[in-house]
């Protein structure tokens, strides 16, 4: 695990990290999972740059192999606006990526195509993405959290359902095409594995 700080937040690398950058390029899809690997890092510089600027400085960044993780200070008060701005700066920062790669390469380009998908997925309101955040943070400043949270979890089954079965009729008709199926079983799970949790915590 290699580490170095600037200002008060320490950064954290991974081994695996490089070592999953080094099989990328051993496979038949390199250039397309790299990038894709770039806008995740986009995404997540978008979060981080909307921290810093709402007043909420993240306390450590680690570099996993599956993503980045960004954990906030100890006693940082922020608010439910914030919550969703903070949610929103991915997203953000991806389209104005896709802005820039239409620009400049027009809309063939993988820095493009990436950047779109990886942006309008995260901005649908399922409890695990980016738009599901933004939409309890913005259904708590009228609502109280419990019910803002059930707001939410309706809300990400009336998206993430359709998704599913969409997902199904494409494996369905193109053999082998099962990512969009993944996608909905990943976002159906997460809501319901974090409520399980929930329950067994409470009995």
């Amino acid at each position: 695990m290699l580490e170095w700080k600037i200002g008060g937040c320490r950064f954290r690398l991974h081994i695996l990290f490089p070592a999953s950058l080094c099989l990328l390029l051993f496979t038949g899809f390199r250039e397309t999972l790299l990038w894709s690997l770039l806008a995740a890092l986009l995404h997540e510089g978008g979060h981080l740059l909307v921290m810093v600027l709402c007043g909420i400085p993240p306390r450590q960044v680690q570099f996993c192999p599956f993503g980045v993780v960004i954990t906030e200070g100890a006693g940082v008060r922020r608010g439910y606006g914030k919550d969703a701005l903070v949610a929103l700066g991915g997203p953000a920062a991806n389209g104005l990526a896709a802005l820039s790669g239409f620009c400049l390469f027009g809309t063939d380009s993988l820095f493009f195509l990436a950047n779109t998908v990886l942006g309008l997925f995260n901005l649908l309101p399922a409890e695990s993405l980016d738009g599901g955040r933004a939409v309890n943070a913005l259904l708590c400043l009228r609502f109280l959290p419990e019910k803002a949270e059930k707001l939410t979890f309706f809300l990400s089954l009336c998206v993430i359902l359709p998704v599913t079965a969409l997902g199904v009729l494409i494996l369905l008709r193109e053999r082998g095409n099962f990512t969009l199926l993944a996608a909905g079983v990943y976002l159906l799970l997460c809501p319901l594995m974090k409520r399980r949790r929930l329950l067994l915590r409470g009995g």
